[in-house]
């Protein structure tokens, strides 16, 4: 039961992100799905930040291998994790920038791959 709950929980917090925009414009998918799923029991974000986040990672074709950091910075001379921490807070969701259009792509992925596995 928790794990079908954690999908749900976890895609309605996407779906949220996706029409709403992220919890904060500083915050990437992680801190946002949390910042959504609100005050739900442990086991149920326990599933959705330490199970379901990192397979939906996984299953993505540009997933780079860091589970923290996993959007792709888009330049070559910088890291994952220096491009989340260096980039301005518009550019981390703009779809004009290749960092934003990565950010958005994943989560369309993990929208689409969440509603597959239903």
């Amino acid at each position: 039961m928790t794990k079908e709950l954690a999908r749900s929980q976890m895609l309605n917090a996407l779906i949220r992100i996706k029409e709403e925009g992220p919890s904060e414009y500083s915050h990437g998918i992680c801190n946002s799905v949390e910042a959504y799923l609100g005050k739900v029991e442990w086991s149920v974000k326990r599933e959705v930040m330490y199970n379901l986040m990192p397979n939906l990672f996984r299953s993505w074709k540009k997933f780079n291998g860091s589970i923290q950091y996993p959007v792709p910075s888009g330049v070559e001379y910088f890291s994952e994790y220096a491009m989340y921490a260096n980039v301005s807070p518009g550019e981390m969701w703009n779809p004009n920038s290749q960092y934003g259009a990565n950010r958005l792509e994943l989560l369309d992925h993990m929208i689409k791959t969440l509603k597959e596995w239903k």
